[in-house]
């Protein structure tokens, strides 16, 4: 039981000044129509190799840069954590990474990314194959303790262990999205959750795919109806720019 004044202080602030402006990325478009709060649960969808990955990665250092949020990262689609770290090291320095590339980042612009990196994203690796969701989250919540991460990524969603026991993939999706959302609440933490289309359509007499919905990913409509933020990663290829759709 939670009574309200168990809460008088955050209503009090609530009432004199309104809700707190939410976390900006830097991206002056992107910032005009969207901020960050913690205690929110983020699905991202976007077609395959249309950079759903490189998206997030990009997000998450801007929110930890700019903001101060710390990461916690289950990645495994990013393979092992030097192959995801060269990526997100590139990204902070702006430099490429290995040999045999013009403008290659120093030794010490390596380091000062390594030390920076080290103290903020914090990447989960299991010993196994056996990535269940809440081995997961058990993880999630020592790093909410320990480190104080604000922010949590699951990429992508198929990659973890699913039991669904007599349950139908609809059935379990509703429990597993409630349980996702009880979790981010209850620990103060942004969570983004990568999920891919189950289904693609293509355009009227064109070889390149719609642009999907949370509604296109596998699991019913419960993908769209439980997630607290919806963002859709498309890129036309026959355009120089690509498209975020929120």
């Amino acid at each position: 039981i939670r009574y309200a004044y168990d809460r008088y202080d955050e209503i009090n602030d609530l009432y004199k000044n309104g809700y707190p402006e939410g976390a900006k990325t830097g991206w002056a478009t992107f910032d005009e129509h969207l901020t960050f709060y913690d205690s929110f649960l983020t699905v991202i969808t976007g077609i395959p190799s249309h950079g759903k990955s490189n998206f997030l990665d990009n997000l998450m250092l801007r929110l930890a840069v700019k903001n101060g949020w710390k990461f916690g990262v289950f990645s495994p689609e990013n393979g092992k954590v030097e192959i995801h770290f060269q990526r997100l090291a590139e990204i902070l320095i702006g430099k490429p990474f290995l040999p045999n590339y013009g403008n290659r980042m120093s030794k010490l612009e390596l380091d000062k990314a390594l030390e920076w990196i080290n103290a903020n994203i914090f990447f989960i690796q299991p010993d196994n194959e056996e990535f269940s969701l809440s081995n997961i989250l058990d993880v999630a919540s020592y790093l909410v303790t320990k480190h104080g991460i604000k922010g949590f990524i699951i990429d992508p969603w198929n990659t973890i262990t699913h039991e669904y026991q007599d349950l139908t993939e609809t059935e379990y999706t509703k429990d597993i999205l409630n349980k996702l959302t009880f979790f981010e609440r209850n620990h103060g933490l942004h969570l983004f959750l990568v999920a891919h289309p189950a289904k693609m359509k293509k355009k009227k007499d064109s070889s390149q795919y719609d642009i999907p919905t949370l509604y296109d990913i596998s699991g019913s409509a419960n993908w769209y109806n439980k997630a607290e933020l919806g963002i859709t990663i498309y890129r036309d290829f026959g355009s120089d720019f690509g498209t975020t759709k929120q």
